[in-house]
């Protein structure tokens, strides 16, 4: 199996390469590292880095590797200041047999404020017209455009395993941006309208498969309201379940609009696969928000042009864990199915039912697991992660 623990570059940097390498394997008893090549914006508290370095801020929106300025179109990445110090992918890549550990890029793309908030036209829009800070939308060319052109550019410049694509599609509004204020009684159905693009692009691209994507646009728009203003008419303790039922059965360009969505990033993955042809790398494609904006019928037609999924198994039961190997293999076939797993508070890596679980995992067809994350866990539970591996 390929076991990864995903790590940021500056633990890298501030640790010592060979260090952190050396507790992957060592401590967690790890196969292989899954870093950072392009993230968003956080804090992260650094239980085992050294005094004045516990609490870090990221750059937010920057790529970790030297990227080639001459592969993109109008949105190009900006690079981090990491690489004024080191080309940390350069590094791990060139220097891999020692130790011998596998490398996989893990690389989230639309969440990007930095990118966002500087090219607003191309970010996602609610039906109200409201641009995302955070969020580039798939659907835009210039972001499609920047997508393929990441993921190319990491798979023939670097020896990797593995690209796993993060945040390829479209989020919904309940990803967070930063220290959001909602008063209106959105509800899940309303959290999941105002989670919906209704941009230009998107407008486009549906009303292209012969969608009446104005009156989508003005549906939500009208829902929204009614919300906003408390219309008896939307109850706030209504459901996404029940909301799109009833849409389901009297707005069937609703749903139309949907899968033209789904079509749109299916679309997507398949370029990137295209671009990353020939390179050797792996794409793999996590799976977290395949049941709000993509269905299992899309990932499973997503999955079979790529080399695999990655699902979560954060806080699950191991009976739990089960079921979600076994409805995943279902869609994945013999491709890849890789689980990602907590392994910091509150999951505690060295108790029973966390073992169940991870067991559970390896038992009922898991190829890889990776492990969240080496920087925020404290050494006690890396150490727990490598007894589950040990076993």
């Amino acid at each position: 199996m390929n076991n990864a623990l995903w790590t940021y570059p500056w633990d890298l940097v501030d640790e010592g390469i060979e260090r952190v390498l050396g507790n992957v394997r060592d401590v967690a008893k790890c196969n292989a590292v899954s870093v950072a090549s392009a993230y968003h914006n956080f804090k992260q508290l650094r239980p085992h880095a050294a005094a004045g370095q516990k609490i870090y801020i990221g750059e937010g929106g920057v790529v970790y590797f030297r990227h080639d300025p001459s592969r993109y179109g109008r949105i190009t990445p900006v690079a981090s200041s990491i690489l004024d110090e080191t080309d940390v992918f350069r590094e791990l890549c060139d220097g891999r047999d020692s130790p011998r550990l596998d490398f996989n890029a893990w690389t989230v793309i639309m969440h990007n404020t930095r990118l966002a908030s500087t090219y607003p036209d191309a970010a996602t829009r609610t039906a109200h017209g409201d641009p995302s800070p955070h969020l580039l939308c798939p659907a835009h060319q210039d972001a499609r455009e920047f997508a393929v052109a990441l993921c190319a550019d990491l798979a023939h410049s670097y020896d990797l395993r593995i690209i796993e694509l993060e945040a390829i599609g479209f989020l919904g509004f309940e990803h967070g941006y930063h220290h959001d204020k909602i008063g209106a009684p959105l509800g899940e159905w309303g959290g999941y309208l105002l989670g919906i693009c209704l941009c230009d692009s998107c407008i486009e691209r549906a009303k292209a498969e012969g969608v009446d994507a104005d009156r989508v646009k003005s549906l939500v728009r009208a829902e929204l309201d009614g919300i906003y203003h408390g219309d008896a008419d939307v109850p706030p303790g209504l459901s996404k379940t029940a909301g799109l039922a009833a849409w389901d059965r009297d707005e069937p360009d609703f749903a139309r609009y949907m899968k033209a969505g789904e079509n749109t990033v299916a679309s997507l993955v398949d370029d990137v696969a295209d671009a990353c042809a020939g390179s050797g790398t792996k794409i793999v494609i996590q799976g977290e928000a395949w049941e709000q904006f993509l269905s299992l019928e899309t990932m499973a037609s997503i999955v079979s042009n790529i080399d695999g999924l990655m699902v979560s198994g954060y806080d699950l039961t191991a009976d739990e864990a089960e079921q979600l190997m076994n409805r995943s293999r279902e869609y994945v076939g013999d491709k890849e199915l890789i689980v990602g797993i907590q392994a910091h508070y509150p999951e505690i890596p060295s108790s029973d039912e966390w073992h169940a679980k991870v067991r559970a995992c390896i038992e009922n067809g898991a190829t890889g697991l990776n492990f969240y994350n080496y920087g925020i866990s404290t050494m006690s539970q890396l150490r727990g992660v490598g007894a589950v591996l040990s076993d």
